[in-house]
């Protein structure tokens, strides 16, 4: 929606995708008008992963790191960009080992670029385990498009399009669900209590633990 919006004012959609300067644009502004709220999104699915109970209030409970979590969206697109523009896999693998950037920079307080290098060392050597869960993740999103693409000449697009909403409504969730479990499991959690909660990956929480103890305080804004 916020694309659509920007992209309006800028010419259309056709006009930004042929202008490099106006793409670059349009997609500032939807990162600083989006992301502090999909970083809420996210934390909702960390908080999840621990058994705390969430609601869509949630969304608006990390906005106080909103400056710093699209800084890190920004540096984030800006090399995964880089690394599909060079060739395919360097993007494939930046995509997948800074997926979990932003809770690093929400729950740990890290600043962006710390988040960006603890992420890369960590998800690494776990980089195939967790490519073939988001890959299982984004074929079933093809799968729901199937339905509309099939019926959208004819007189039951109507029915894909409701097909496709109900599966996104429970994709979406399970999406970001699936990321808090990951996270919870590789870096720990210390959201419900002053203890943290740490999964199978002590090694990795231990050096997360050392990472986000020598952020200074000057990243809690």
């Amino acid at each position: 929606m916020v694309s659509f919006i920007v992209s309006s004012y800028l010419g259309g959609i056709e006009a930004v995708m042929a202008d490099p300067q106006a793409s670059m644009l349009l997609n500032l502004i939807v990162t600083v008008a989006v992301w502090p709220f999909i970083g809420g999104v996210e934390m909702m699915g960390v908080q999840h992963a621990v058994g705390i109970k969430t609601d869509i209030k949630m969304t608006f409970s990390f906005l106080s790191r909103a400056s710093w979590v699209v800084l890190c969206a920004l540096f984030t697109s800006v090399l995964i960009s880089i690394g599909f523009k060079l060739y395919v896999l360097p993007g494939i693998f930046l995509a997948v080992t800074l997926s979990l950037t932003v809770p690093l920079v929400i729950e740990k307080k890290m600043s962006p670029m710390k988040a960006i290098v603890l992420s890369i060392q960590t998800l690494r050597f776990k980089f195939f385990p967790i490519f073939y869960l988001y890959f299982v993740l984004l074929l079933s999103l093809v799968v729901l498009f199937m339905p509309l693409a099939f019926l959208l000449e004819s007189g039951f697009a109507p029915l894909g399009i409701i097909v496709l909403i109900f599966g996104v409504s429970f994709l979406a969730p399970l999406f970001y669900n699936v990321k808090g479990i990951l996270y919870r499991e590789i870096f720990g959690i210390s959201l419900a209590t002053n203890k943290p909660i740490t999964g199978t990956s002590g090694s990795d929480h231990s050096n997360v633990d050392k990472q986000s103890s020598d952020t200074d305080d000057t990243f809690s804004a």
